[in-house]
């Protein structure tokens, strides 16, 4: 048998012909053709069936069956893994794959060990968890703010609204452990809740301010204290409306 693929130039067949069995009776009649058939599989539409007389020394029916190298299941990126079961189609040509057809930039687009969120295998190199910054490689995860985007790829480590870039003051806790006594006096502000404005306590006399952290350039009242080397009286009960006005006004400048 032979046989052309659908690539072949017409009128040429290219498989190589094989000989499926030799025979060595003579057919008299000279009609083998009313002895043969050939049939289509139609599990996989895809192995051809032949029957036909077969002389060995006496007529027999021989039963044999073909099928072309390029005939079988569809595999639209050639890696080996049939399209039905393939979990990331479209691997680029020569990439390694693992069992589900997932190569490793696939799975793990840098390259860091962790997977992509919703990678749907582990590709050739076995990548696990869930990556905080997919497109940037941070294999420990790391997340200051716990705010579930990874350091190298959050603008915002500490997650008080002022960019890493103008942050004066870096890991900025909030809430924070000013007053270190426990009472916010009046008149006195710190980041006492979780947000990223100041709080200020009853009766409130300095309420005509308000003071966020994009005001104090991302510092809290412990890092003004700290930063103006301001008395414990400010870490005790909150910073007065003067330390803070002076920090902005600085921060401003």
């Amino acid at each position: 048998y032979t046989g052309r693929l659908a690539s072949d130039p017409l009128n040429v067949m290219t498989v190589p012909e094989t000989e499926m069995a030799t025979g060595g009776a003579s057919n008299n009649s000279s009609r083998y053709g009313d002895y043969n058939q050939m049939g289509v599989d139609p599990v996989d539409d895809c192995t051809f069936w032949f029957l036909g007389m077969y002389n060995p020394a006496g007529k027999a029916v021989r039963i044999a069956s073909a099928k072309f190298d390029a005939c079988g299941e569809a595999d639209a990126d050639g890696d080996g893994v049939p399209d039905d079961d393939d979990l990331c189609p479209d691997t680029a040509p020569g990439d390694p794959v693992d069992a589900n057809g997932c190569s490793d930039a696939q799975v793990d687009g840098d390259g860091d060990g962790v997977c992509d969120p919703g990678a749907p295998s582990g590709g050739p190199s076995g990548c696990t968890g869930s990556d905080n910054c997919p497109d940037d490689p941070n294999p420990g995860q790391e997340d200051a703010d716990g705010d579930g985007q990874g350091d190298v790829c959050d603008p915002d480590d500490d997650n008080d609204d002022v960019l890493d870039a103008d942050d004066l003051c870096p890991s900025t806790a909030i809430p924070e452990s000013v007053p270190t006594s426990g009472i916010l006096k009046p008149n006195r502000w710190a980041l006492v809740d979780d947000d990223t404005v100041f709080d200020q306590a009853p009766p409130q006399n300095g309420s005509k301010f308000a003071f966020t952290t994009l005001h104090t350039g991302g510092c809290s009242c412990e890092q003004i204290v700290v930063a103006a080397g301001l008395g414990q009286g400010h870490m005790k009960f909150g910073c007065s409306n003067g330390a803070m006005k002076d920090w902005v006004e600085q921060v401003g400048d």
